[in-house]
């Protein structure tokens, strides 16, 4: 009888933890679908699109460090090649740039292809579609929103 209810109970025990383990994986996939792209600003009208080349953000975490992972998605059927310069905004309205740093950046899309930023890209050294809030404002609490300096799109198959 003893042996029973300890068999039970193990039983019990053991559905218990699976069932902490789905939650704890579910809850996971909640946090990672909360962390949403939104679109740049590449004009003054607010859009996010240029030349069928549409670049969205993520602000994020690469460790103790504040960062903007960027997103291109070339919407034609043909590559292009992507040219522009980090900035923000601040909370207080302000935009910010880097005068000091290499103020071009240079990426080739694949027509219908998605390019996005990622922390294991710093590691890699592909840093152009990972930015450093740091880099541009002292403290990241300030931070509004990502907004490139100048964005041009340039189809690379003629």
């Amino acid at each position: 009888m003893i042996k029973a209810i300890i068999n039970r109970l193990a039983i019990s025990g053991s559905l218990v933890l699976f069932s902490c383990f789905c939650l704890l994986g579910q809850n996971q996939q909640v946090q990672d679908a909360t962390q949403i792209w939104i679109g740049a600003y590449l004009n003054a009208a607010g859009a996010n699109q240029i030349d069928g080349v549409e670049l969205s953000t993520q602000l994020s975490k690469c460790g103790n460090t504040e960062v903007v992972l960027l997103k291109f998605t070339n919407h034609n059927s043909y590559p292009v090649q992507i040219e522009w310069a980090d900035a923000i905004y601040t909370t207080g309205r302000k935009w910010k740039h880097d005068e000091t740093q290499a103020k071009e950046k240079i990426i080739t899309v694949k027509g219908g292809e998605e390019k996005k930023g990622n922390c294991e890209l710093i590691k890699d050294g592909g840093r152009q579609l990972v930015v450093e809030v740091g880099s541009l404002i002292n403290n990241a609490d300030e931070f509004s929103r990502y907004t490139p300096s100048y964005f041009v799109v340039t189809n690379t198959s003629k």
